[in-house]
């Protein structure tokens, strides 16, 4: 080789490993100038996968407080977690039922009414505020509620059951029969 006025004298074996061995210095380079590059979002995504891991052991810890029954702590679980997870509709859901069972009725029904305005939880809102009327003694609501499940959900035996009892707790027999057939056609009785 004659490189810049200088003659050098190299044999071809030695000239092959000197090539790989620059070969592997430019990839060696460019994978850690990649890695460096990427380092950001490798960064984000553990963050990302680290919350959400946490989101799901604090709404099983939520779960589980509920389903023991300790209320006391669920509802200091839920007010902690409140800002965090106010669009999860997880969340919402049990929210709105420990809010109902430790009388912040307010709270429950602003849980039920947000899973209400979304399309995929619209049964669970209206089941929510269907129960909480139910627990008020409100009736009268509860049973224009249930009209209004029974027109989406018509075939949901947990809806006709309860319209069926309302009926007949308010005296609406023509309405309380259809039901109980309706129930019966169905298979639920």
């Amino acid at each position: 080789l004659i490189w810049f006025g200088y003659n050098i004298q190299l044999s071809a074996i030695l000239a092959f490993v000197i090539l790989i061995f620059l070969m592997s210095i430019l990839l060696l380079i460019g994978y850690s100038i990649l890695w460096i590059i990427n380092l950001p979002t490798k960064w984000t995504n553990h963050f990302k996968k680290l919350q959400e891991s946490n989101v799901e052991t604090e709404l099983l810890n939520l779960l589980t407080s509920y389903e023991a029954e300790n209320f006391n702590i669920a509802l200091e679980l839920t007010q902690k977690m409140k800002k965090k997870l106010e669009k999860n509709p997880f969340f919402l859901w049990i929210a709105g039922n420990i809010f109902e069972k430790t009388k912040h009725h307010l709270e429950a029904e602003q849980c039920f009414m947000a899973l209400i305005s979304q399309p995929d939880t619209f049964f669970l809102g209206l089941k929510g505020q269907i129960r909480a009327a139910i627990e008020h003694g409100d009736f009268n609501r509860a049973y224009d509620l249930l009209k209004r499940g029974e027109k989406d959900f018509s075939s949901s035996p947990w809806v006709l059951k309860h319209f069926l009892a309302l009926a007949r707790k308010q005296k609406k027999f023509i309405d309380a029969e259809k039901i109980a057939l309706r129930l019966d056609d169905l298979g639920y009785i």
